[in-house]
């Protein structure tokens, strides 16, 4: 059948299939946020209304710097779900990587989780991006940033998603670990949903809507192994926590 397999999909899913369904984010400060599939959805679409209100359009690219949170659930969907692509940043190369594989993709927006925002502060001057936006609680910068829920508070709870072509890139990454600078890698909405279905299979990851997912592999890294995108189709409850040993600034 003609159906676009794109992330929209599996958002619209959990909205109408697992909204009681939850996710729960411990925070650095050992608090927790607790919100279901149905707050999700509505959060995602102030996250893209808000991207909206920054000049984010089809094709441009959203940075992230963060750990395993909620809030980075919600970049892996409202920047692609709308056209655009998300670049999760690798926190553990080299600050010139850093700069350079944010320069290289052309980052428009760059998402950073308040504990690393002194790695960013150090490469600020060697960076070409339009707005920052910070993460979490408790942080202080020098970095004239948007902090993240006054940026989508009070953005409308709905967006009207545009029509997308399942070839359309929505994700990017960096190598890491390779002879010479870090090489992009796109992945498009066909290709993360057949990983997606792929991940879940009794012989991979066998998961299904029995199950409860602690978020483990880095979401900075690979994709995190699907696993932001493989509970949000199958509607499991998820769990994330931040590390407690922070890396070297």
């Amino acid at each position: 059948m003609p159906y676009p397999l794109t992330l929209q999909n599996f958002l619209e899913r959990s909205r109408k299939l697992y909204g009681k369904k939850e996710i729960v984010s411990r925070e650095e400060d050992g608090s927790l946020f607790k919100y279901n599939y149905s707050e999700f959805y509505k959060r995602v679409c102030q996250l893209a209304n808000a991207l909206n209100e920054l000049g984010v359009n089809e094709g441009d690219r959203v940075g992230t710097f963060a750990w395993n949170t909620h809030r980075h659930l919600e970049l892996y969907f409202a920047p692609p779900c709308m056209g655009a692509v998300y670049h999760t940043v690798n926190i553990r190369l080299f600050p010139e990587q850093i700069a350079y594989v944010i320069n290289h993709a052309e980052d428009k927006v760059l998402f950073i989780d308040g504990d690393l925002v002194p790695l960013i502060e150090r490469i600020k001057d060697k960076i070409k991006v339009e707005n920052f936006v910070i993460m979490g609680k408790n942080y202080e910068t020098k970095l004239e940033a948007y902090d993240y829920e006054e940026l989508i508070s009070g953005k409308l709870k709905s967006y009207e998603w545009p029509e997308l072509d399942e070839w359309q890139a929505a994700g990017t990454a960096y190598t890491s670990g390779t002879t010479g600078l870090p090489k992009g890698v796109e992945y498009t909405h066909r290709g993360l949903v057949l990983h997606s279905i792929v991940a879940a299979l009794p012989d991979e990851m066998n998961l299904s809507e029995k199950n409860n997912v602690l978020h483990i592999v880095p979401m900075f890294h690979a994709n995190a192994w699907s696993i932001p995108f493989v509970p949000q189709w199958l509607g499991l409850n998820r769990f994330f926590q931040v590390p407690t040993q922070l890396p070297k600034t």
